[in-house]
């Protein structure tokens, strides 16, 4: 089973460690696969630099500017 497909199960809401519990894979093999979650998100992603992005404009906010480039027409 490829790393990439270990970390997709993990990660997946509905499955998380829970799959490979239900397929009855080995204690040892389980704590593998949440290491290289773990790991791969310690060495990828946890010093990368988040930045905000502008808040988006509210349903209401688009609804108004629509009306008002309507009127203008």
């Amino acid at each position: 089973m490829s790393k990439l497909y270990c970390i997709a199960m993990v990660l997946h809401p509905h499955h998380k460690l829970e799959y490979f519990r239900h397929v009855k894979w080995e204690a040892d093999w389980i704590k593998t696969a949440s290491d290289l979650v773990h790991n791969t998100y310690e060495t990828s992603y946890a010093t990368c630099e988040v930045h905000e992005s502008p808040p988006s404009a509210s349903a209401s906010e688009v609804s108004e500017n629509k009306a008002a480039v309507t009127q203008q027409s």
